[in-house]
């Protein structure tokens, strides 16, 4: 069974994972599907 997170680490992984799906989003809007690269994701959240 999985360890609970303290509080302000479960908000720091909540951030991040915010900004990693803002990131995805904007990729794809911009390139498509077959376009779109992780690498380039990665470069947008940071």
């Amino acid at each position: 069974m999985a360890k609970p997170q303290p509080r302000a680490a479960q908000k720091a992984g909540e951030n991040a994972r915010d900004i990693i799906l803002a990131a995805t989003r904007a990729e794809f809007a911009e390139q498509g599907f077959n376009g779109a690269r992780v690498d380039r994701i990665a470069a947008r959240s940071g």
